[in-house]
């Protein structure tokens, strides 16, 4: 039970600025993930780096490369610990949303994964149109990971 838990922390972050900041707007998300090979801590330096987030604070405005998409916005929560590591950013750009971005351990291995919630009249197409960049990013960064 302890591991299902575990997994929960970082939704909630997202459903709080949810109610604060996009209640009632239209919503779509999608969610990406990649397994690697190396430990959670390394994944997560990987991962946090290369997106312009390594050593975020909450309270901070990050925005990261252009690449597959520029992620501008607000840390609202980052969270630490050697099961998970994660960080939850309020976006104003490319449009409004929120990203969950992070790492979990997994016996060995460790998974890194980021869910964007898009919200707004065009938040089903922008949705569609950014999976397949960031699934192709997520593959091409962590392939000499696996």
């Amino acid at each position: 039970m302890e591991g299902f838990e575990s997994g929960w922390p970082g939704f909630f972050e997202v459903l709080r600025v949810y109610l604060s900041h996009f209640a009632g707007e239209k919503a779509a998300s999608f969610s990406v993930m990649a397994n690697t090979q190396a430990g959670q801590l390394s994944t997560w330096r990987r991962l946090t780096e290369t997106l312009g987030l390594a050593g975020a604070n909450v309270g901070e405005e990050r925005s990261g490369p252009q690449q597959p998409e520029r992620l501008s916005g607000m840390v609202e929560r980052v969270r630490q610990d050697d099961k998970q590591r994660f960080v939850v950013l309020r976006l104003n750009a490319p449009a409004p949303g929120i990203a969950l971005i992070g790492t979990y351990d997994t016996d060995g291995s460790a998974n890194a994964s980021m869910a964007l919630y898009r919200y707004g009249d065009d938040a089903e197409q922008r949705a569609a149109e950014g999976e397949p960049k960031w699934r192709n990013w997520f593959d091409e960064t962590f392939k000499h990971s696996r």
